[in-house]
């Protein structure tokens, strides 16, 4: 590190960061600045200083920018201003700028500057008809041009709400986590904020306020379910610096400001709490019948059709696409099973039918790993192998008896199959879409959907099932796949 770059941390750490952690009034205004280690609060106010980076003028302002309701540093006082400059800062970038009007210096967000004010003077004369943008050199305040490069500060009010909502989602924590429960949204987001990176947001569930710990966003059928998201990303950004640019959502959806992404394929069928809704997930990837589950991205079929042996069992489960017997990889997978399933006992894909003393799933894999930890208990003559939901057991078993099963599949979204210059003939569904994933997911929850077309920019669902040639370079169909 460079000596003047390692003298600046230096400074910035005994005038920010330690009379912050040596007064708890300080800490506490702290939690409604952002995380990053840039930002430091200030009489009110949270200010991002910039060591790392350099940029223009343009750039430092949009870097600002990716964060809510913030701008280039506007100085509102000589005592503000003060401030900043006794930081020993050089080389960074203000709000100040005369790009819209070369007479008239204003700030970022487009307050006239009162450059009357005798401790907002330039130290420099300037030409008229030009254009500057101002910075912080050597403790003055010195107008550039714009497109030179320099450290930047930006600032916000701490007033800020650091919470997105998301109407109609759920934010889950990971299973086993402490759950806090508030009565009022006030002092929920309080606690959460209080608890730092420990709290991702608030789930509001059957009227109380849920601190949540995870960063999974999901859909939620409960009537009036809202997830309070912190983030202190401007929309259609994420990340800890909110440097990255978010998916496009569904319609006018907000992307997850952890993950960046749209989650419109799952959501939660429970209407108990968020912690049992992360066990009771549904997903639009998983076949739309009666038995399918989804846990863990992976979806489970509970037989509903009367008791088989082993083998016949199997074949059941081979109707589907891509599915077998259940494969265990997991204890956590198996409480799962348990907490859902109370039948007696549940075939799985493990057996020895071949070869006594090898143990394998249906699929002919190697068992060995999961045998370190998994325990048979029963028969010492049988080949395949059940839960026993009773007792949790796994249960060596004869194969001809006759119980219920448990599929499996991976969760897959490969359930179109493409044809270029090719049209799905039948009527045309009215909407239009701009984003082939919208139209997807419509499409999966429509029984009788049988695929999509697109034609030029959009996309359009369709209920035909015969394809026409087109000689349109641009047509394209997508089939979706039976699931059986």
């Amino acid at each position: 590190m460079a000596p003047a770059q390692w003298l600046l941390r230096l400074l910035l750490f005994l005038f920010l960061v330690l009379p912050r952690v040596q007064t708890e009034s300080g800490d506490r205004f702290r939690l409604f600045c952002p995380l990053a280690p840039c930002w430091h609060y200030w009489n009110g106010n949270c200010y991002c200083i910039e060591t790392n980076q350099e940029g223009t003028w343009a750039e430092a302002l949009r870097y600002c920018k990716r964060y809510k309701y913030t701008e280039l540093i506007t100085f509102t006082s000589s005592e503000e201003k003060d401030w900043i400059l006794d930081l020993a800062l050089d080389n960074f970038w203000v709000g100040l700028n005369n790009l819209e009007e070369p007479d008239r210096f204003s700030w970022s967000e487009g307050t006239p500057a009162n450059m009357q004010l005798p401790w907002l003077q330039l130290s420099h004369t300037i030409k008229k008809n030009t254009v500057y943008c101002v910075k912080i050199l050597k403790l003055n305040l010195v107008a550039l041009n714009c497109n030179t490069k320099a450290h930047w500060i930006c600032k916000r009010n701490a007033d800020v709400d650091r919470y997105q909502e998301h109407v109609g989602k759920v934010l889950l924590s990971p299973p086993g986590s402490p759950s806090q429960v508030h009565a009022d949204l006030i002092s929920a987001k309080t606690a959460c904020l209080e608890l730092r990176e420990q709290c991702t947001g608030i789930s509001v569930w059957n009227k109380s306020y849920a601190l949540a710990r995870g960063t999974a966003l999901v859909k939620n059928e409960e009537r009036l379910s809202a997830a309070y998201v912190k983030s202190d990303c401007s929309f259609g950004y994420f990340g800890v610096n909110c440097s990255s640019v978010c998916s496009r959502c569904y319609g006018d959806e907000l992307c997850n400001p952890y993950t960046g992404t749209c989650d419109n394929f799952h959501s939660c069928r429970s209407q108990d709490s968020p912690a049992v809704c992360e066990r009771a997930l549904h997903s639009e990837w998983c076949p739309h019948f009666s038995g399918w589950r989804y846990w863990g991205s992976h979806c489970y079929y509970f037989s509903t059709e009367p008791e088989a042996s082993w083998v016949d069992a199997r074949k059941q489960c081979r109707r589907f696409r891509s599915t077998d017997l259940m494969w265990i990889s997991s204890q956590s997978e198996m409480d799962w099973i348990f907490s859902l399933y109370t039948y007696e006992i549940l075939w799985t894909g493990l057996n020895s039918r071949k070869q006594k003393s090898k143990w394998v799933w249906s699929d002919m894999k190697s068992a060995a790993k999961e045998l370190n930890w998994l325990r048979l208990s029963g028969s010492p003559f049988g080949r395949c192998v059940g839960l026993a939901s009773t007792n949790h057991t796994t249960l060596r078993l004869d194969c001809d008896k006759k119980h219920k099963w448990i599929c499996k599949r991976l969760e897959t979204s490969d359930l179109f199959d493409v044809y270029t210059d090719q049209f799905l003939s039948g009527p045309l569904h009215t909407s239009f879409y701009i984003l082939l994933s919208n139209a997807v997911l419509d499409c999966l929850k429509e029984p009788n959907c049988t695929g999509i077309v697109q034609d030029y920019q959009y996309f359009r669902r369709t209920k035909g099932i015969d394809t026409i040639i087109s000689y349109e370079e641009t047509a394209t169909s997508f089939v979706r796949r039976a699931e059986i």
